[in-house]
């Protein structure tokens, strides 16, 4: 039997950052001081795309939760509920404010988050409600909000992977009370670093901002660079003849050893083991996985103009970009097979798709075989927050279908320069790999 095969291996991801901007950044940080200019522009210019009255720009995403809730206010041991799949280090940002963090189930075998479950979880003490919506995906997130809305719960949603996106006709920050965003590596918007918090009542600004200046100091240029080299390295790894001929064939030999986990532990920022000597620890992503006492200094830092410069050249191709990639993932989700789908069809229009979901029963065979045909794929990186051992004796809910959905989902390439020809074939190679196994 014939195997189809794709030409040009795809990567998994894609940089919207090219390596000659890395060059150019590093360069920079190398030779001048770091100025503040234009960062209200990019500001302006971000809140008026994802659909919010008002916008602040942090160094990270888990900052802007943080700033959030210190401006809340709230009484000490008021809970925070939060989804169950998130960056493992807005537990800590929760903590550190002296609130409890609790955490709330998905849908069986579905991307929308469990009602029930919900309901089930909210006390007298929640006074937050914290979502974190993923791979761009639409879910019941108005049903959410509309719950949260009738228990007077302030709302937090981390659109980091759903920029823009829109609740029928509306975008989804106008609708909650703040929105957090990571302008980091893989992002539709990349700054090499940064976050932003977006809102809609500008009673807030003043607390955010004197609060941030107060926490914040301008960035260590060592750290800097060092996200800098990062972006470098990556967006020439990503680069699809470069991945083709070097990175793919490295893939073939690890999961034909068996060792497919020393990729995925590295982008989990995990980095790899040699004995005693970890390489790599913290890079793209991770280093959060830990209970924290404080915030590391580097994390608060201010966000420069050389990084609105970039956010704002990014804002006028990011509505291209989406398109682009939205039209390829439409495709595939009338190619593949229709159990192996975790789309909500209804909401076909509504999905940003920053990355396609597929749902297998033995993810790490299918990778390795789609692999071998040219397809690399992987799992999230976002990790089920319950599952995560430093945090056993401080959450205390249990998520058994969040726990499945990270298990059983492998993202699929469906990036905005592929051919709609090479959409079908991808589609093709995956309904024949699934009938194989």
């Amino acid at each position: 039997m014939k195997i189809t095969k794709i030409s040009k291996a795809i990567p998994r991801a894609i940089y919207y950052l090219s390596p000659k901007t890395a060059l150019k950044s590093f360069f920079q940080v190398m030779t001048t001081r770091f100025t503040f200019k234009q960062v209200s522009q990019f500001e302006e210019s971000f809140a008026a795309f994802v659909g919010s009255k008002k916008a602040i720009a942090t160094s990270h995403a888990r900052v802007a939760l943080y700033l959030v809730l210190k401006t809340l206010e709230l009484d000490s041991e008021a809970e925070v509920l939060m989804s169950g799949v998130n960056l493992p280090d807005m537990v800590n940002m929760i903590r550190l404010n002296g609130l409890v963090p609790r955490v709330f189930d998905y849908e069986e075998r579905s991307f929308n988050f469990s009602l029930v479950d919900l309901k089930e979880k909210m006390t007298t003490k929640t006074k937050v409600l914290f979502i974190t919506i993923l791979a761009g995906i639409d879910s019941n997130i108005e049903e959410v909000i509309q719950l949260g809305e009738e228990h007077r719960l302030i709302i937090i949603i981390d659109q980091t992977q759903s920029m823009g996106l829109k609740v029928g006709n509306t975008l989804l920050a106008s609708k909650c009370d703040f929105s957090i965003y990571s302008l980091c590596d893989l992002k539709d918007i990349h700054a090499h670093r940064g976050g932003v918090v977006a809102f809609n009542d500008p009673i807030y600004e003043l607390k955010l901002r004197s609060t941030l200046e107060f926490i914040s100091s301008d960035p260590q240029r060592k750290y800097f660079l060092k996200f800098i080299f990062e972006d470098f390295v990556s967006s020439v790894l990503l680069r699809r003849n470069f991945f083709h001929f070097f990175i793919s064939p490295f893939l073939f030999l690890l999961h034909c050893f068996g060792k497919a986990h020393v990729l995925e532990d590295l982008t989990k920022g995990k980095g790899i083991k040699f004995g005693r000597i970890n390489f790599g620890r913290g890079f793209w992503g991770g280093d959060g996985d830990l209970v924290r006492t404080s915030i590391p200094s580097t994390l608060l830092y201010r966000f420069t103009a050389l990084q609105a410069r970039l956010g704002i050249k990014q804002l006028l191709k990011v509505h291209h970009i989406q398109n682009e990639r939205i039209l390829r993932a439409e495709l595939m989700v009338t190619l593949i097979k229709e159990n192996n789908s975790v789309i909500d069809g209804t909401k076909m229009k509504t999905h940003l798709f920053w990355k396609f979901p597929l749902w297998v029963n033995e993810p790490k065979k299918i990778q390795r075989l789609l692999q071998l045909r040219g397809i690399d794929c992987a799992p999230t990186n976002l990790p089920s927050i319950c599952s995560i051992e430093a945090f056993n004796s401080i959450l205390i809910d249990k998520t058994p279908q969040t726990e499945k959905l990270i298990s059983n989902i492998l993202f699929i390439p469906v990036h905005y320069y592929l051919t709609l020809n090479e959409i079908g074939l991808i589609a093709n190679i995956i309904n024949e790999v699934l009938d194989e196994k």
